[in-house]
Parts: structure tokens; C-alpha cells; sequence
């Protein structure tokens, strides 16, 4: 019997994590204190949530990390529990132009 044969989804574009950065710059700008982002626990309480202006501001500092250590153009694994610091890990790596590899 053969082995199956894992499937991942492509990597994301760099036009697309391009315009998915600026649409959160954008948001942060015109709605800094709107919610961006809830995470649901047990998928109906609510356990923590992120606005335009916090995910823009913790993911930006994170992205600089990751300038500074020179993963632009590099994949970068993300070992995060489902919730906001994904999220918030998935657009550091867009703005530092690096490749998420969520696991």
C-alpha cells in the first residue's frame, strides 16, 4: 500500500500578504480601536480579541524580530495554539516578507 501523499496549501503570494498588510495598515489607521480579531475558546465564549491598532502594533514588532533575524524570503515555522497570537504571528511574517509554515 502506498504511502499518502500530504497536500499543503500554496504559501501566500507576495502580492496577497502585500495587500493583506497595507488593508491592516489601512484599518488600523481608520479604525484603530475597531475589533480586528475574536477568538472563541470553546466556540462560543469569547476568550480574548484583538483591534486594528493592537494586531497592526504586536505584529509589526514581531515582523521586526524576524527582519532582524533575516527570514525575509525565508520560511518561518509557527508553533502557536489556535487563538490571536497566530494571527497576530501569520501577518508578522507578511510584513517581514517571510514564509509562514503554520504547525
Amino acid at each position: 500500500m502506498a504511502s499518502p501523499t500530504l497536500i499543503s496549501p500554496p504559501p501566500v503570494s507576495a502580492p496577497l500578504a502585500q495587500a493583506l498588510t497595507r488593508l491592516l495598515d489601512q484599518r488600523a489607521a481608520d479604525h484603530p480601536e475597531r475589533l480586528a480579531y475574536r477568538f472563541l475558546s470553546d466556540g462560543e465564549e469569547s476568550e480574548s480579541t484583538l483591534d486594528f491598532q493592537a494586531l497592526r502594533q504586536q505584529a509589526r514588532s514581531r515582523a521586526a524580530s524576524l527582519l532582524s533575524a533575516g527570514a525575509t524570503g525565508q520560511p518561518v515555522l509557527l508553533i502557536e495554539p489556535p487563538g490571536l497570537d497566530f494571527v497576530t504571528g501569520l501577518f508578522a511574517c507578511w510584513y517581514a516578507g517571510a514564509i509562514a509554515v503554520p504547525a
